[in-house]
């Protein structure tokens, strides 16, 4: 969390208005919100058409008699065909770190595993004065890691490429 709280400021100090005098972008996936998975990113404008932002997502499940949580945390890029913070198509890419635990509460078993997520997407951004709708379609791929030696989880390194939708509400100013 120190990584993203001094990309945050470093951003915010340092960064030129968009030519809409918007440079930060305050989203958050309601859906998610909805499905219990917590989705909050900050997005900076760098030039006119192109951003930098942060992102972090957590997750606490049970189902039956395992608890579960995991959380990652990154970087997102966008590209704006018309410009940032504005009405406009736009290609994105992201990187995150994964990492998740579970604990069996009857067995007492406890598991971790690490991993990296790695997206593309296009898209489209509604703006609103300063309200905005973000919608798009791509992939991510997930790499989790072989949990340590001496692990309960007997599993190799594992890759998958899935379907990504995006799809936040945000604040621009």
């Amino acid at each position: 969390m120190k990584f993203l709280g001094s990309l945050f400021i470093l951003f915010g100090l340092c960064l030129p208005a968009s030519a809409n005098d918007k440079f930060v972008n305050i989203r958050v996936n309601p859906i998610g919100v909805l499905a219990g998975v917590a989705n909050l990113g900050a997005d900076f404008a760098l030039t006119d058409n192109f951003t930098l932002g942060v992102q972090g997502s957590y997750i606490k499940l049970s189902v039956t008699d395992t608890e579960a949580t995991a959380n990652s945390y990154g970087v997102a890029a966008q590209y704006f065909f018309t410009e940032a913070f504005a009405d406009s198509w736009y290609l994105g890419a992201s990187y995150e770190f994964l990492s998740s635990d579970a604990k069996n509460k009857t067995t007492n078993e406890q598991a971790s595993l690490d991993g990296s997520i790695v997206g593309g997407v296009i898209g489209y951004m509604w703006m609103w004065t300063n309200f905005n709708i973000q919608l798009g379609l791509g992939f991510q791929a997930l790499k989790i890691e072989s949990p340590p030696a001496g692990s309960t989880i007997n599993i190799d390194d594992l890759n998958l490429t899935l379907p990504r939708i995006d799809f936040s509400l945000g604040w621009a100013f």
